[in-house]
């Protein structure tokens, strides 16, 4: 029993040593995948996870923090101060923009620019940004509803993004089974629980404290779910020819089946859904249609060519429709496309990509947010503030 013992703590001692020198290497190495994402109970699916930190490099490169509530933000308090007009963003990656620094993200821009706008009479600017990666549309909405209320927003701005936030609305094309969804009875919005449980084995087993603490402070953890991640990652293409991962094309065309006349349902009935809760509070409601990589790259013959090769007639379906929906509900609203596409034309230069990542394709760079957050303080300026 004693040899046993001996051994077992033989092989226990060499696997601890292992495990320490592999923990120096990769922090030697400057190797890091810190890990922002979690379960979250409140929303009943993964969301940014409080206190979270790190440097994002897969695209880009910055330092990343979320706020004690779990928002990619600085703190902000519950109580909004005397005087102050707060705006609610709620978006997906693009507003989450882990791929710039903070103050760079076309928010910050926003609300910097803001502070100009004659109409705010020495009125203050407070922009909360609610935006997690992946979300759609359905998401946003729940988001606004359990998390962003308590702020007490004026306006709520809906950064729309035409290339997968129509499809992440719909089991039938997302395919995720531990998120929510709604569909549509009739007239009627109802919403569907996940399919599955979306909590962790891992996070079960081991407790929310010292899961979130090994994701924190061990390199090799922090690698495990990286490539964990990345395995489990299905890319939904429900065209062969995708431009880039995570986009859909078929957004650049009429709904070709009912899996799509579906989601564009669906997506159109949530925003109007949003907008009367929004009304009903005695707030305002902004959409605004991103940009695609595509839609705005600064080479006319890249886009010829690809919209040749997919038989397209018009790279602004989407925006159009979803800025036709808010004409029609009279919800302020405002289309990127055009204005960034034009500055990308003069320039020569792409307002998506990064050198470590794809290039004109992928999320907004420094330049595309903060050509963002200048247009959007403009029109809000314009056709919100200037009417209250």
């Amino acid at each position: 029993m004693r040899r046993i013992a001996a051994n077992v703590g033989l092989v226990v001692f060499s696997l601890m040593t292992a495990i320490l020198l592999a923990e120096v290497m990769l922090r030697l190495l400057g190797i890091t995948h810190p890990v922002f994402m979690a379960y979250d109970p409140v929303m009943g699916l993964s969301a940014h996870r409080p206190g979270a930190k790190g440097w994002f490099t897969e695209e880009g490169r910055a330092y990343v923090t979320i706020n004690s509530a779990g928002l990619r933000d600085r703190e902000h308090d519950l109580e909004k101060p005397p005087g102050t007009i707060r705006i609610a963003v709620l978006g997906d990656s693009y507003a989450a923009a882990l791929q710039v620094a903070m103050e760079n993200a076309f928010w910050s821009v926003m609300e910097r620019e803001l502070e100009k706008c004659k109409a705010l009479q020495g009125r203050k600017i407070e922009v909360i940004n609610f935006g997690v990666s992946s979300y759609g549309t359905g998401l946003e909405w729940i988001t606004l509803q359990k998390r962003a209320w308590k702020y007490d927003p004026d306006i709520v701005l809906l950064a729309f993004l035409t290339g997968n936030d129509i499809r992440n609305n719909t089991f039938a094309l997302e395919q995720s089974p531990v998120r929510y969804y709604f569909s549509l009875r009739g007239d009627s919005l109802v919403l569907e629980p996940p399919r599955s449980n979306p909590t962790s084995g891992v996070r079960q087993l081991l407790g929310v404290t010292l899961h979130d603490f090994l994701l924190d402070h061990s390199r090799i953890v922090q690698i495990v779910m990286h490539y964990r991640a990345l395995e489990g990652a299905q890319i939904k293409r429900i065209s062969q020819d995708s431009i880039e991962a995570g986009l859909d094309n078929q957004v650049y065309r009429e709904p070709q089946d009912e899996n799509w006349r579906s989601a564009w349902e669906v997506t159109e009935a949530i925003i109007r859904a949003m907008n009367r809760e929004v009304r009903a509070r005695g707030k305002v409601l902004f959409v605004a249609t991103l940009s695609n990589g595509m839609q705005v790259h600064p080479d006319r013959s890249e886009r010829s060519v690809f919209t040749k090769r997919l038989a397209l007639t018009d790279l602004l379906y989407p925006d159009r429709r979803i800025i036709d929906l808010a004409r029609a509900e009279r919800i302020p609203s405002g289309m990127l496309v055009p204005e960034l596409l034009d500055w990308a034309e003069r320039n020569a230069t792409c307002v998506h990509g990064f050198q470590n990542a794809t290039p004109c394709g992928g999320h907004w760079n420094q330049q595309g947010h903060r050509l963002a957050g200048e247009i959007l303080a403009r029109e809000i300026c314009a056709q919100v503030l200037s009417n209250r």
